[in-house]
């Protein structure tokens, strides 16, 4: 089996992950991903650490400088192709990037490949915000104990 060569990049803003939702193949089949990061082939001649900044150009627009990825780790596997779902095996480095705010309103919700496959992403939150409840009632205080009066009492009971 021949060994594929790919890049995997984390893209991170604030507490969010972006992640490539479906696939639509030219024919119109729609296919889950669920993805974390983007995943870039290393080209002959080419370093991950250069396929993964190429990725980040083609797949999102992207231009970013090499100091900006920070190495995460590496790992080999043999998995299906997440195109064709052929059994490949796949040796991987992974990198993570920290993007600003004009870097994440840059960023496609839909981008169409050179083979015509389109790709759709979404932000995913890295942990599930979760609803704070009050200690004295246990009413339920929101994400960020949004339903809390102005001075951050709980609105059944007074309670900070």
């Amino acid at each position: 089996m021949k060994l594929h060569k790919a890049a995997r990049i984390k893209v991170l803003y604030g507490d969010m992950a972006l992640t490539q939702d479906y696939l639509i193949l030219p024919n119109g089949e729609v296919r889950e991903r669920g993805f974390s990061c983007l995943s870039e082939t290393v080209e002959p001649g080419e370093t991950f650490l250069e396929a993964a900044i190429r990725g980040l150009r083609e797949e999102i627009g992207l231009n970013i400088p090499t100091d900006r990825l920070s190495y995460i780790g590496e790992e080999k596997e043999v998995k299906p192709s997440p195109t064709t779902g052929e059994l490949k095996e796949y040796w991987f480095q992974d990198y993570q990037l920290l993007i600003s705010e004009d870097e994440y309103y840059e960023i496609p919700e839909i981008i169409t490949e050179e083979d015509g496959n389109k790709i759709i992403f979404r932000w995913e939150f890295l942990a599930s915000p979760k609803s704070s409840f009050c200690i004295q009632c246990d009413t339920d205080l929101g994400i960020n104990r949004e339903y809390t009066n102005e001075a951050g009492e709980c609105p059944v009971c007074g309670m900070t």
